[in-house]
């Protein structure tokens, strides 16, 4: 082992790896709310959100203006669509309104009855508005996405009031915010118990500094945990050949991340980000497989609307203009059978034309499902760490890990016959002596079903039928 060590690690391998397990899955996205529309956002800036159901919405801002609010995308993606509530999501907002916020103050005039009053500005921040003539203690205002108008309560108020408040400044949260907001990610398992194993960042992934900065997050989370990225090419290279070519000038081509092309919106003319939608239904295949991840999801149907530019414009994309993407390693979204499904099983890491394609980038099921025995190794084994490694226990932890691996190939997740070591090589007394213990597994996780050929030949034996056998 390489320097100092204490603890239970994985480490990922070229074609080996070290290390076994059973982790539930759980997506991070990172990006912006608009938590200023709360009265109080403190603790949801910087900091990991558990969000489960519809009620976020009201619990930690909302808006329709997904570009804006890259987070509101996420959470209308995975819990406020028609197939019900998709679990294991967690946000961080980079935006702070104490800091992206405009240098003075927006006056308006408000015609107030009764002591209630109204404005239709979702970029106000609730919390520092001020009306004329009313004290803070009997001023309160709240935000209605549903409407998208904020209501003020001021106690006494009548007829037209001077309101004043400061404006949030969404423009100005920088790649920097976002990418600190990633270091974030290294929170979840310390404080939350909860292994991040799947990073997003719709509307920022096309960034090529926070692509390489979730990628480097995806490979060390808290310096034990390995995850996997969804990112995005910009539609500003507007067609399959820009794409491709995007993607090896900006070396988008980490096998730990699934790189998409173009966006899509759905029946009801909402617009996704691809890397959106691929992360909810691979949550949504975990989540009825155990939480291993061996089903990709490839050729998922996700709506009945369109494949499109971020500008709204229609992409004409059917079986082959899909294949003529994944054959660089770009997954995608394809018109067939009247509906829109995803299409794309590879790593960027994958091109086709590659001589040396690593296998465990060719398809995301075969990096994610390493992740998930080296993850799960290392939350199995904490407990035993720092006490007496006796026979006993590297036994205990060869056959407990071994008879994991068997349960993956009956469950279909793995196949062959995948072997848990205890070696010499690998076990050096130099190693020994400082406490550091290595047990080496070999898996083959089941590679998907990509193609499908009938092969039909024409005969003549046919035409026997039309002869009578002699002697009849």
């Amino acid at each position: 082992m390489a320097g100092y060590t204490h603890g239970a690690y994985g480490i990922m391998k070229d074609a080996v790896i070290a290390n076994v397990a059973e982790a539930s899955s759980a997506t991070v996205a990172i990006g912006t709310l608009p938590v200023h529309l709360l009265p109080d956002y403190s603790g949801l800036v910087g900091a990991p959100i558990a969000m489960s159901d519809a009620t976020a919405k009201n619990e930690f801002g909302y808006s329709d203006t997904w570009g804006t609010f890259t987070l509101c995308e996420v959470m209308q993606g995975f819990l406020g669509g028609s197939s019900g509530n998709i679990g294991g999501l967690y946000c961080i907002n980079a935006l702070d309104p104490s800091k992206h916020k405009a240098a003075s103050d927006t006056e308006v005039s408000v015609t107030f009855v009764d002591g209630v009053g109204t404005i239709a500005d979702e970029l106000a921040i609730v919390s520092t508005i001020a009306v004329d003539g009313v004290t803070a203690e009997n001023t309160s205002a709240s935000y209605d996405w549903v409407s998208g108008k904020i209501t003020i309560r001021a106690a006494g108020a009548t007829g037209a009031k001077d309101v004043t408040y400061r404006r949030v400044t969404p423009n100005a949260v920088t790649a920097a915010d976002i990418i600190a907001a990633i270091e974030v990610v290294d929170d979840l398992y310390p404080l939350w118990n909860i292994i991040p194993n799947v990073l997003i960042a719709p509307g920022w992934s096309e960034n090529p500094t926070v692509y390489a900065a979730l990628v480097a997050k995806a490979q060390s989370i808290d310096g034990h945990f390995i995850g996997f990225v969804l990112a995005d090419i910009p539609t500003s290279a507007a067609t399959i050949e820009d794409a491709i070519a995007w993607k090896a000038a900006n070396g988008y081509t980490s096998k730990y991340s699934k790189v998409c092309w173009p966006c899509m919106t759905d029946a009801a003319g909402a617009f996704y980000h691809l890397s959106t939608l691929y992360a909810r239904e691979m949550m949504r295949n975990d989540a009825l497989n155990d939480g291993v991840p061996y089903v990709t999801a490839s050729n998922t149907v996700v709506s009945n609307g369109g494949v499109c530019l971020a500008n709204g414009t229609a992409v004409r994309l059917y079986n082959e203009h899909g294949n003529s993407l994944n054959e660089y390693g770009i997954s995608t979204a394809i018109a067939w059978g009247g509906q829109v499904r995803l299409w794309g099983g590879h790593t960027a890491g994958f091109i086709y034309s590659a001589a040396d394609n690593e296998a465990s980038a060719i398809f995301d099921t075969n990096i994610r499902m390493l992740c998930y025995i080296i993850n799960g190794f290392q939350t199995r084994w904490i407990n035993s760490i720092d006490q007496p490694m006796t026979l006993a226990l590297r036994d205990t932890i060869l056959f407990a890990e071994q008879s994991l691996l068997d349960g993956l190939v009956a469950q279909g997740a793995l196949i062959g016959t995948p072997t848990v070591q205890f070696q010499r090589s690998s076990n050096p007394n130099s190693d020994i002596v400082q406490g550091n213990f290595t047990w080496d597994i070999s898996a083959t996780p089941t590679p998907q079903f990509k193609t499908a050929r009938a092969v039909v030949a024409y005969t003549t034996d046919g035409f026997d039928a039309y002869i009578e056998s002699e002697g009849e």
